[in-house]
């Protein structure tokens, strides 16, 4: 949940002050929100959104429907990513979306969500029976391209022009709408996001599942893969039930184990869990897929199961590079500099996991969006990994582009020349437009279980070559 706030913090401070900013008589009517926006930093339930609509009900109060309406489809602050507001008339006719997804004056009363709920239908019946209330449906999610769980608020208000509703959603992490395996396993835990969306949605799969789960959870590949793992431990005792890293640990209390600093990461653990519910801790520990003492930034929260408490955990290896540590997303890799410490940071975690970092760079939108992928080569000019899919039988000698270079074989040259890396220029089809553009690839050698491989990412110019 933690993530969902600080995706979605911004907005709702930001809207703090166009509030403040406000005449008096508009102060007035909004002095209430200026509080609730403010403590939205710590809210972890849907009354976020609820609290968010019931701001932008006051603001149509406090400056008019006509004005209210410039700002919300003109003002940022009222949008963000996924989170934005919208308005319909009581016929299901869109006013406004400040997404700007939905045109103006479309009719929206018989819309249906991925299963086919008529979700717009269940805004006018909460509105008309009751004033207003939560609406869960599936929607697509800008932010990730997918259809996901959304909760949504909806508020009826009376207007000059006759009666309308506003509302505002969110797609929550950690329910069982959210945690499909698809998205959610260990094989993508790239970022701290992640983990604690992964040790989330493990939690729900424990307490739904009881005491069966336990030996899902320790050895199943959708919680163990390569370096991320899940690890639980009884608060009281610091007795671990079960380490997917570490089998051999269940059964052992864990009390007085230190790292390499003397740091008693167990108790620390329960400390954060008994006084916060979940949070995270850093320490030096065995990392499965290297081999080698690093640091670690594990995630716990308390799980009460039968009558007792436990920390829940998982941890993240944190990349030696400090750039990988703060890498800059697929998509807004634009720069040589970006580039070269992308197709670096690649490396290394290939280096690390092997094979098993495929999934990762393949799915991941800090590996994959759009035009910028990774690509992992042999050397007999074999596509190991290929955005497309995984197509070890796909060969660069037999695929030219559209010049008729057989661009693969030049990338293996740098691969295999002295240097090990190096820059290429050359046409490609943009698969983010379906256009042969001037794609400039950056190239690294690296070995993968004792064998040459090439590591590979690219920048297009927009144009072709």
């Amino acid at each position: 949940m933690q993530r969902l706030i600080q995706r979605y913090v911004p907005i709702f401070l930001a809207a703090l002050v166009a509030f403040v900013a406000l005449s008096s008589p508009a102060q007035a009517q909004t002095e209430g929100c200026a509080q609730t926006l403010n403590d939205l930093a710590e809210s972890e339930d849907p009354y976020a959104a609820k609290r968010f609509v019931t701001c932008a009900a006051a603001h149509v109060d406090a400056v008019g429907w006509a004005q209210a309406q410039k700002d919300f489809r003109n003002d940022p602050r009222w949008s963000n990513d996924s989170v934005y507001l919208f308005a319909h008339n009581l016929e299901g006719l869109n006013l406004f979306n400040a997404s700007r997804a939905v045109p103006p004056d479309d009719y929206r009363q018989d819309a249906t969500d991925a299963d086919g709920f008529r979700y717009v239908q269940r805004f006018l019946y909460v509105v008309e029976g009751f004033g207003g209330g939560f609406v869960y449906y599936r929607f697509h999610n800008p932010a990730t391209e997918r259809a996901e769980l959304k909760i949504t608020y909806v508020h009826g208000l009376e207007v000059d022009e006759g009666p309308i509703y506003l509302g505002a959603g969110f797609y929550p992490d950690a329910v069982p709408g959210a945690c499909d395996e698809t998205v959610v396993r260990a094989s993508l835990v790239q970022t701290m996001a992640d983990l604690e969306t992964f040790v989330a949605c493990a939690a729900l799969h424990l307490q739904q599942r009881g005491l069966v789960a336990l030996h899902e959870l320790a050895t199943a590949p959708r919680w163990k893969s390569g370096p991320t793992y899940l690890f639980l431990a009884d608060r009281t005792t610091h007795v671990t039930v079960f380490n997917g890293g570490n089998p051999a640990l269940a059964g052992v209390g864990m009390a007085d184990v230190a790292d390499t600093r003397g740091y008693l990461l167990s108790r620390d653990m329960e400390r954060v869990v008994s006084l916060y519910g979940e949070g995270a801790i850093y320490y030096d520990w065995p990392n499965p897929a290297s081999g080698q003492v690093e640091g670690k930034a594990s995630y716990v929260r308390n799980v009460p199961m039968a009558g007792f408490d436990y920390f829940l955990g998982a941890g993240l290896y944190l990349p030696p590079r400090a750039e990988c540590r703060a890498l800059t997303p697929a998509r807004e890799v634009d720069t040589m500099a970006e580039l070269r410490t992308h197709v670096a940071c690649a490396a290394d975690l290939v280096r690390e996991r092997g094979a098993d970092a495929f999934d990762l760079l393949l799915h991941h939108p800090l590996w994959r969006d759009g035009s910028t992928y990774v690509v992992v080569m042999d050397e007999r000019c074999q596509n190991l990994l290929y955005a497309s899919d995984y197509d070890a039988d796909a060969s660069c000698r037999d695929n030219p582009n559209a010049n008729g270079r057989f661009v693969g074989q030049e990338i293996m040259a740098l691969a295999t020349g002295p240097e090990g890396e190096g820059t290429l220029s050359y046409a490609w089809p943009n698969p983010a437009n379906g256009k042969t553009e001037n794609k400039t690839v950056y190239v690294q050698r690296i070995h993968l279980d004792g064998a040459l491989v090439a590591v590979v990412s690219g920048i297009y110019a927009g144009h072709t070559d």
